[in-house]
């Protein structure tokens, strides 16, 4: 069974990874590992009017940063802007966090850049804050400051963080010179490798998303983000088999939290038609966005999918009936939810 209007491939594409390949071999600080700085540049602002991405928010569990409360549908939200739309003409944000990876963050820093009510305030390595007002041209910080001063490590992730963030923006030019200061100083880094082929993936260039992958692969053949960027550039290019031998080879190496891997899976899964394993990866997705107070609007009409292909009609009403139960579901989901449950109803599951 497939729902109208929500396609697995757009819901769950992962065209872009994490912005952060951290070891844990030794004490991180909490900047390093969370946007705090993103968060410390609106407190200025009421915690009610700051729109914080549901991805800045798993980022920022645990942190002493006061927030907002979540809305139930912050998820869909992220990824639909019409629905972002309307919560921000009833609430009327004065300003918006995105922080996390280009496939959470991407549609709407799209929309966002595009406004009339908004401009950049603020771009970190972590992410982007949006401030209301009247746009203004936005001066790109020069690659030469970024992390100066830092260690050449150090100056290395952030550089190359930052590539990604002006991938992000549509800043082609600033991302190849910040990634290319970033190779320059830590050709061999596992971590930066890997954010060049994330930049690679994103320009379309798979062969050479696969390349870079395999370049940290031969250092560390655990290493999450390259096997996450290898595992989507054969999707993209079409290897769908090879690309899903990869995405087993994931599941079992990443944490059983690491959220992109998990999208990643089921996505990967659905291309080839695994779909016990789609289930399993969809369920603990939305597991893990309710422990946070998310409502996974997607991620439940999927499983709810993914339940009917599996010939599981109870599992996927109880999806279905969940959402309906929603006062504030979107009416275009409303009318696709409700035509779900009229086939599962008339198949007599």
């Amino acid at each position: 069974m497939f729902v109208p209007g929500f396609s697995t491939a757009r819901c769950l594409s992962v065209t872009g990874l994490l912005f952060l390949f951290a070891s844990c071999s030794k004490p991180i600080e909490p900047r390093a590992v969370a946007p705090i700085d993103l968060m410390e540049s609106v407190a200025d602002v009421s915690p009610e009017k700051v729109w914080i991405h549901p991805s800045a928010r798993r980022l920022l569990v645990g942190a002493e940063i006061p927030l907002g409360e979540a809305a139930a549908l912050d998820d869909l939200a992220s990824k639909d802007p019409s629905v972002w739309r309307e919560q921000n003409r009833e609430h009327r944000y004065e300003a918006v966090v995105v922080a996390g990876t280009w496939s959470e963050i991407g549609p709407l820093a799209e929309h966002l850049r595009g406004s009339p009510d908004f401009y950049i305030d603020r771009v970190d390595p972590w992410g982007i804050v949006f401030r209301r007002g009247i746009p203004r041209p936005w001066q790109m910080p020069e690659v030469e400051t970024i992390g100066s001063g830092d260690s050449p490590v150090a100056r290395a992730t952030a550089l190359s963080r930052t590539a990604m963030i002006y991938q992000v923006l549509g800043e082609n030019r600033s991302a190849q010179r910040a990634i290319a200061a970033a190779m320059e100083l830590e050709p061999g880094d596992a971590n930066v490798l890997a954010r060049k082929a994330t930049i690679d993936l994103l320009r379309g260039r798979f062969a050479d998303a696969v390349s870079g992958a395999d370049l940290v692969l031969e250092k560390s053949p655990r290493h999450v983000a390259a096997l996450q960027i290898k595992a989507q550039a054969l999707s993209k290019a079409g290897a769908n088999d090879a690309a899903w031998e990869v995405a087993e080879e994931l599941i079992h190496v990443a944490d059983k939290n690491d959220m992109i891997s998990l999208v990643l899976h089921a996505q990967l899964a659905n291309a080839a038609r695994a779909y016990s394993g789609e289930q399993e990866s969809l369920e603990a997705v939305v597991a893990m966005s309710e422990r946070v107070g998310i409502e996974p609007v997607m991620y439940r009409v999927l499983l709810g999918q993914c339940y009917a292909r599996l010939g599981l009609g109870r599992q996927a009403m109880e999806q279905f009936q969940k959402l309906r139960s929603m006062d504030d579901l979107p009416p275009a989901a409303r009318a696709d939810v409700e035509t779900a449950i009229a086939k599962l109803e008339r198949s007599g599951f």
